[in-house]
């Protein structure tokens, strides 16, 4: 039976517990190898399940995956964002946390950043018990990723 909208107010939201980090388990904050990571990803909810933009990632512990699975509060797997793209954003140096602080990218009022995703799954129809499934896919390239300068 799903949880009452006040119920779910009242329970801690998962992204409350630590800052978020592609490379850091949002629940327990164990390290996560950033290329084990993207099918690890969550997108919070709000108390009438409509989507937030706040993402949770998910280490490795069954213990981990156990408090996403029965917190009231509907996590819903997630591609990522710019800054928080795993395999792309970590050890970058326009990353702040979760956000990316490159000037080209729309949300800081540039023109646009080209990100590049796989597409494993390329014409593939996939069907699940709600109906149609999206694949997720791995941000593969970023134009503006760069390294911390030293």
């Amino acid at each position: 039976m799903k949880p009452s909208p006040a119920a779910i107010r009242a329970a801690v939201p998962l992204s409350a517990l630590r800052p978020p980090s592609p490379d850091t388990c949002s629940i327990c904050g164990a390290h996560v190898d950033p290329c084990d990571l993207p099918a690890l990803i969550y997108r919070e909810h709000d108390e009438r399940d409509r989507p937030t933009p706040t993402l949770v990632f998910l280490g490795h512990a069954k213990e981990c995956a156990k408090a996403l699975d029965d917190h009231p509060r509907l996590y819903s797997r997630d591609d990522g964002t710019p800054g928080a793209f795993p395999r792309l954003c970590v050890g970058c140096a326009h990353r702040d946390g979760a956000s990316c602080r490159h000037p080209d990218l729309k949300a800081n009022g540039g023109t646009g950043l080209l990100v590049t995703f796989s597409d494993p799954l390329r014409g593939a129809i996939l069907c699940g018990k709600g109906g149609r499934i999206r694949p997720l896919k791995t941000a593969m390239t970023c134009a503006g990723r760069s390294e911390p300068a030293t």
